[in-house]
């Protein structure tokens, strides 16, 4: 049976580089959108390349509706490898002191709520599988830095950068959270804030995770993971170069080391 991976929050950039990265790795791709015309463009480029891939329309700031995909993904394709959250929600407050306490309380509807809620529906998948994961990208806005904070209000977008920040610190609770699950160990990567520091995972049979300013990674499965080095990563790498730093190469090690690091300090 293949490997699932579940892309939520499919667009162009990181996930549409994820998903065609771990699609050349062997898995079976499920994209997962509102827009069901970029959907359908998405599986018709990833198949273009040889890769399988579905389509499935969801909304990632709605509970009941990210449960009824990930259920439908599970009766169609199978159970579910990887889920890959880069869904990002608080586009719409621009202003956090004019925005209405509905707006800023939905501001969390994606980065939290809908989050929780595909996870919750995945995990048995996840757990059972051996080598699932969870993966969580499209935080950049959420870095605690006062010139990500300077940079995000003059664009106006400071509902992005709080439901991002959540979105980072949730990862890492979640990782927390599930090393303490039966017959389970999770260890993430750092969240997209660079001066986080976690631990990054090895997972044997899928890509692995380098740290990364783009997101956070967490393996569940029983296998010991080693420690990664402190290391940041310019935001400026986008796309396909982040893919290739958040799934890489399924060599037996992870690619995070002194050279590594020293690479990290010169893009600083």
């Amino acid at each position: 049976m293949p490997k699932i991976i579940v892309v939520v929050g499919f667009g162009p950039g990181n996930s549409t580089a994820i998903a065609a990265k771990f699609g050349t790795a062997g898995f079976t791709v499920a994209i997962v959108g509102r827009n069901a015309e970029r959907l359908a463009a998405g599986v018709a480029g990833l198949k273009a390349r040889g890769i399988a891939a579905a389509a499935f329309t969801g909304d990632a700031a709605d509970a009941d509706s990210m449960r009824a995909t990930i259920r439908r993904i599970h009766a169609e394709l199978g159970p579910i490898t990887v889920l890959h959250w880069n869904a990002f929600g608080g586009e719409n407050v621009g202003d956090l002191l004019a925005a209405d306490s509905n707006e800023v309380r939905g501001v969390f509807d994606v980065a939290v709520v809908g989050l929780l809620a595909a996870l919750r529906e995945a995990l048995p998948d996840l757990k059972s599988a051996g080598d699932g994961a969870l993966l969580v990208t499209n935080g950049g806005f959420g870095d605690a830095t006062p010139e990500t904070d300077t940079f995000v209000t003059s664009i106006h977008a400071p509902g992005i950068g709080l439901a991002n920040a959540a979105k980072n610190k949730l990862a890492g609770l979640l990782a927390e959270r599930l090393k303490g699950e039966a017959s389970t160990s999770a260890r993430p990567s750092s969240t997209a804030p660079s001066r986080v520091r976690h631990r990054a995972a090895q997972a044997p049979s899928i890509p692995h995770a380098l740290p990364t300013h783009f997101g956070s990674y967490t393996k569940l499965a029983a296998t010991p993971a080693p420690q990664s080095p402190k290391m940041g990563v310019h935001p400026s790498l986008v796309g396909a170069e982040a893919a290739d730093r958040l799934a890489l190469r399924d060599r037996g090690h992870t690619a995070c080391g002194r050279d590594a690091n020293r690479s990290s300090r010169r893009r600083r």
